[in-house]
């Protein structure tokens, strides 16, 4: 590959920075700043570790930690990603209600799923049809 293509799928690739410890949330700012960043994930998970408040992702100042992170990743126009299915909602409705909180916020890109989650749902769903399929036998 020769040079002149390297820079064309640089150019092609998003950067997405993961907001996760708080030393990083301090230099917000600077981090939007950046030219090369296009998205960034909060991650309230490890942000909650590294604020003291480990398994408490809907605390106070995680929830307006990320709600800070989203804001002002619109204001400098980089894209803020959610993840609306992560392990802290239970089922569709607490997806429908996530989704619909970070709609409000201005959120439009989502994870909706890892490869490891989707495959573990598809071995589940596919692998008890198996299972009774066989056991009819």
């Amino acid at each position: 590959m020769g040079t002149r293509n390297f820079v064309r799928y640089a150019k092609d690739v998003v950067v997405a920075i993961m907001i996760e410890k708080k030393p990083l949330y301090d230099k917000l700012e600077d981090v939007l700043n950046l030219d090369e960043v296009d998205m960034i994930q909060f991650g309230p998970c490890d942000f909650a570790m590294s604020m003291g408040v480990p398994g408490e992702y809907a605390h106070p100042k995680v929830r307006e930690a990320e709600e800070r992170t989203i804001k002002l990743s619109l204001k400098y126009d980089k894209h803020p990603r959610a993840e609306p299915g992560s392990s802290y909602t239970s089922g569709q409705e607490g997806f429908r209600k996530t989704l619909e909180r970070y709609s409000a916020l201005g959120v439009t890109d989502f994870c909706i799923g890892t490869d490891v989650a989707i495959l573990l749902d598809w071995m589940k769903g596919y692998g008890a049809l198996t299972r009774k399929f066989l056991k009819a036998e």
